[in-house]
């Protein structure tokens, strides 16, 4: 997995992820993702899965996590660019992990699901 970040004037991050999005490539893209919110404090942050070619539920967890992590800041986060494909394999993935994330981190998702766009804020490429 290759993560590409651009912080715009706007104070927009764009995050480009290619390549698999596995268990490996989540904690860097984590780690990654907590550096950009610690150091950039973006407006909002568009993460692009243009070129992303396989999502494990490893890979959307991470996803899921941060933007819950995120929204509790402020920070508004959108998914741009799912192929069908890959949007199908995060909404199966999601729908697993979902109870585990409800459990273990109530008090994020509570936040991340009261500022939950509408759906056309995910977009498809």
């Amino acid at each position: 997995t290759t993560v590409h970040l651009r912080v715009d004037v706007s104070g927009t991050a764009v995050v480009a992820l290619s390549g698999d999005v596995d268990r490996a490539s989540a904690d860097r893209f984590h780690a990654a993702m907590q550096q950009l919110l610690t150091t950039h404090r973006p407006s909002s942050v568009h993460i692009d899965v243009g070129q992303v070619t396989f999502l494990s539920p490893a890979g959307a967890a991470a996803i899921v996590a941060w933007r819950a992590a995120a929204t509790t800041t402020g920070t508004r986060v959108e998914v741009l660019n799912a192929t069908e494909h890959i949007a199908r394999q995060a909404a199966a993935y999601v729908r697993q992990i979902l109870p585990f994330l409800l459990i273990r981190h109530a008090h994020l998702m509570r936040a991340t699901f009261e500022r939950l766009p509408p759906r056309s804020d995910i977009h498809r490429g």
